[in-house]
């Protein structure tokens, strides 16, 4: 496996488990060798698929112009299933419906964007696939208890089965089609009526694809298993067309006549664990840890390329399930590595926070230090020795003039100039030192305050006595600079308007065009611009004066911040401290392993010594832990033999415990037959541990596993991925026990909040028998009397007319039965009135329907007449009305003695 790449893996992940897990692998796979992974993720939930990472998606959403006429038409809906915009809400039916309908995207559209997007992916790896490694996989992914994925996944499989074949017949190379289905996983018994989990639907699903799935691993050519699209049909029953499926479809179904797995693996989990909070402390979550175990399987998978068609199920003689284990051997040196971070970061915080405190008395707060240091920039360079301190003010200064320009002429900078240069400082030294460089800023602006204060007030004091404002009674009542500064822009833009008019009114004058005298027009052109020049000129020393007051207040804005920021750093310095806490509890307790992950505690004194650049330059593998003492020898060799007998141990395969007790015989002789539980084991590490990887301490046959070294492969890490096969459902303790719930009433228990009946759960009654089917079609059972068969021949067909006979037959084949069914009387004439029945009048009050009703639930007048000929019995008559009972209303029958219902 040394630097073998992956084979082709094309991934389809359905509802929430199956995203799930395909985002978990997408992360895990080095980027080197993404692009061997290809994702699809389906769901009928949009905010699941915009909140996805992967790009590509199929969103099945409801088609909502069609389920009023399609909850008769499709035989697995029915009035009581919701059809919302978020998912499937558990109903498995409601997701098979969602895939299949011909409202865009239409089932048509999926499967051809499926064989799309598959058929790209072998094509863009065709030059690997017809080499050495002519293996392609193509993996389905989701969860047996949810409604989209749940329900979707015989029909996609469907799909996915007839690409696989195609790929194996036509391009001469192995297509691995394997399946991943989440089931429930927990120690429970008959005696339990509270399953875990807030929502016993999950259950019953569970139950139902499990049965499903049970059809689709026992399909073989001698029991083709059928599975009918219906969205293939118009409305009257023929045929739809489309080229893309046509090949894939007989009848508009699709025919198994092989089972279509290679390998379909169980994954167990507990509900409560999932949806409630986590019970233990661990170093990953329960559904983490169940994420990774599906993912780390899936890509190490993909790693063995060819094996997997050597030990995987053959599709039409071995109808296996099975299951993965994935658990790993860990040094932590990824958080070996936060700790020397984060040690570093307290350093470098505490120089930034303590820089002011050698001249604090020891009872002054860290607050006092940092006000200090923002208020006395000059005390940061009392930790540094004369030369550094001089060297670092130099290179500020020279940061302030390059960025603001030699002299640092303050006027023509703004706020913004002025905080790109404090960026810069601190980028390129630290937060310690951007004070220092304010106060540097700062003194500049000092420098210049009192010329350019000095300059506005000769300005102003020039122009007022220019344009003599102390004799105007509206501005010239003022002393202060300010006031006569916005008095003289009042002036000289009234008198600026004021020339404007004139100049618009002005007339020729006798002395306009004169040699060497100014006419009025030139006069006030002349004033004109006197004025405008002067205006300008006081705004100028305005800007001035303005920019430097708002710098000031920068200045002092600026200061605030870093303040605020220091203060900050404080609250991050207590976090970090905490943080250190954590880290050396969790790199030092024994007890921080996982369920998946066994972390090798270290040494207290490890943590003293280590530094981050002998973490880079010497830890760089396990051996060199094990060598330095961080990590003791013999617990990091007894972890290695936990870790693999845990493979091999019952406990974490709850879902592949068998029970021989309660399995049909049959299904038992078959497991017995397959050798019982088999599992290929799979032991990665890094080459460069090659050494270090022993077993002596195993105390089961070490010769059941295969070893792979990759030299990509974390190198501080050993991973056991087992991959169990056992034999077909029947014998799963899983799969007995909730048929065991099934059959006691208890899945009805489990499903009552939501549904009267658990069959429900299952998506495709077409596949199972009338005790199934009978869910979707009958609603409500009712007793009705027997009705004795009138005897024809108390009827008087002749009365005088010989055509009256006939029309009495017609009477009798259109409304005598209806009305002797319903009120006991078949005709007013009738002879025979003393059989003593009464009619079905008050049991079908019960249900609300009357005679109407019954007359057209009857069956055709034909069958009545072939009745009368004799060639129909009585029997078969009222089996017709049954059908229509059940068929049209919902309502089964039951004939009863009419003394029965009567007791």
């Amino acid at each position: 496996m040394a630097g073998k790449e992956p084979s082709p893996t094309f991934l389809i992940g359905v509802g929430q488990a199956g995203i799930e897990v395909l985002e978990t692998l997408k992360r895990h796979v080095p980027e080197e060798e993404s692009a061997y992974f290809d994702y699809l993720i389906v769901d009928s939930n949009m905010s699941e698929l915009n909140s996805s990472s992967i790009e590509k998606n199929l969103y099945l959403k409801t088609p909502d112009t069609l389920v009023g006429t399609h909850r008769e038409e499709y035989p697995f809906l029915t009035d009581g299933m919701r059809f919302g915009a978020k998912g499937a809400e558990r109903q498995r039916p409601v997701g098979r419906y969602k895939f299949d309908n011909p409202e865009e995207p239409s089932f048509s559209d999926v499967f051809k964007t499926i064989q799309r997007n598959v058929n790209r992916f072998r094509q863009d790896h065709q030059t690997a696939l017809t080499s050495s490694n002519k293996h392609i996989n193509i993996l389905l992914v989701n969860s047996l208890g949810g409604g989209t994925g749940s329900g979707t996944f015989p029909i996609l499989t469907g799909i996915l089965h007839h690409l696989a074949e195609n790929i194996r017949n036509r391009n001469n190379m192995f297509a691995y089609l394997g399946g991943f289905g989440v089931v429930p996983e927990f120690e429970f018994g008959r005696d339990i009526k509270q399953l875990p989990g807030d929502d016993g639907r999950y259950y019953a699903n569970s139950y139902a694809a499990l049965r499903d799935l049970e059809h689709l691993l026992n399909a073989d050519a001698n029991d083709t298993l059928r599975l009918p699209i219906h969205s293939r049909h118009d409305a009257d029953g023929a045929a739809s067309t489309s080229d893309a499926i046509d090949a894939a479809l007989e009848e508009n179904a699709f025919e198994f006549e092989t089972q279509p797995f290679n390998d379909y693996f169980l994954v167990g989990v507990n509900e409560d664990k999932i949806e409630g909070e986590q019970a233990a402390a661990g170093i990953e979550r329960y559904d983490q840890m169940i994420d990774n175990t599906v993912a780390e399987s899936i890509y190490t998978m993909a790693k063995h390329g060819d094996d997997m068609e050597n030990v995987s199920g053959v599709s039409d003689t071995d109808p296996r399930v099975g299951t993965v284990v994935e658990t790993e051997v860990e040094i932590p040196h990824d958080t070996l590595r936060t700790y020397c971070e984060t040690k570093a970061d307290i350093e470098a915080l505490e120089s930034l926070l303590y820089a002011g405190r050698s001249s604090l008395e020891e009872t002054d707060s860290d607050l006092d230090a940092i006000e200090h240091l923002v208020r006395n920039s000059e005390v940061v360079f009392e930790q540094l020795d004369p030369e550094e301190a001089s060297e670092t003010k130099r290179e500020v200064r020279e940061i302030i003039d390059n960025s603001l320009g030699g002299g640092v002429n303050m006027v023509n900078r703004t706020r913004e100039d002025i905080a790109s240069v404090l960026e810069q400082v601190e980028a390129e030294h630290d937060l310690r030192f951007v004070p220092f460089a304010l106060d540097e800023i700062e003194s500049s602006l000092d420098e210049q305050e009192p010329k350019i204060r000095e300059k506005r007030e000769e300005t102003v004091s020039e122009m007022w006595k220019h344009f003599e404002l102390s004799s105007h009674p509206e501005f010239g009542d003022v002393s202060r600079v300010n006031q006569k500064a916005r008095n003289l822009f009042d002036f000289l833009r009234g008198r600026i308007e004021d020339t404007k008019v004139e100049l618009e009114e002005a007339e020729e004058s006798f002395w306009d065009g004169k040699p060497g005298i100014k006419g009025r027009e030139e006069k006030l052109d002349s004033r004109l611009s006197n004025l405008k020049e002067a205006l300008e000129r006081l705004r100028e020393v305005e800007d001035d004066y303005d920019g430097l007051n708002d710098l000031s207040d920068g200045i002092v804005d600026q200061r605030a911040e870093i303040e605020s920021r220091l203060k900050h750093k404080k609250r991050e310095l207590g976090d970090a401290r905490d943080d250190l806490k954590s880290l050396r509890r969790e790199l030092t307790d024994p007890d921080q392993s996982g369920l998946r992950i066994a972390r090798m505690p270290l040494e207290p004194e490890a943590l003293e010594e280590v530094t981050l650049e002998k973490l880079e330059t010497d830890l760089t593998d396990i051996e060199s832990y094990l060598d330095e003492g961080y990590v003791d020898r013999d617990d990091f060799l007894e972890a290695i033999a936990r870790r693999y007998e845990r493979c091999f141990q019952k406990e974490p395969r709850l879902v592949l415990d068998v029970d021989e007790d309660d399995a049909p015989d049959d299904a038992l002789d078959y497991f017995q037959n397959l050798g019982m539980i088999e599992t290929d084991m799979y032991i990665v590490y890094d080459d460069d541990n090659e050494d270090v990887i022993s077993f002596e301490r195993v105390s089961t046959a070490s010769s059941g596993y295969n070893r792979y070294t990759d030299d990509s492969y974390d190198s501080h890490r050993v991973k056991f991925v087992a991959y169990v096969r056992t034999g077909p459902i029947d014998v799963l303790r899983l799969y007995q026990e909730l048929d065991t719930y099934a059959d006691d009433g208890g899945l009805d228990d489990l499903v009552a909040q939501h549904w009267d009946d658990y069959r429900l759960a299952f998506a495709y009654p077409e596949w199972y028998g009338r005790d199934v089917r009978s869910a979707f079609s009958v609603n409500e059972t009712i007793e009705l009397p027997m009705p004795p068969e009138p005897k024809l021949e108390y009827v008087h067909l002749e009365t005088g007319d010989a055509g009256e006979g006939e029309l009495k037959h017609e009477f009798i084949s259109r409304d005598g039965v209806v009305s002797y069914l319903y009120q006991g009387v078949l005709w007013d004439n009738y002879e025979d009135g003393a059989t003593g029945f009464r009619g079905w009048k008050q049991a079908l009050d019960g249900v609300r329907l009357g005679w109407n009703a019954v007359q057209e639930l009857s069956p055709p007048s034909e069958k009545k007449r072939q009745w009368l000929a004799g060639n129909v019995s009585w029997e078969e008559l009222l089996e017709e009305y049954a059908r229509e009972f059940e068929d049209r209303e919902g309502i089964k029958i039951e004939f009863v003695d009419e003394e029965a219902i009567a007791d």
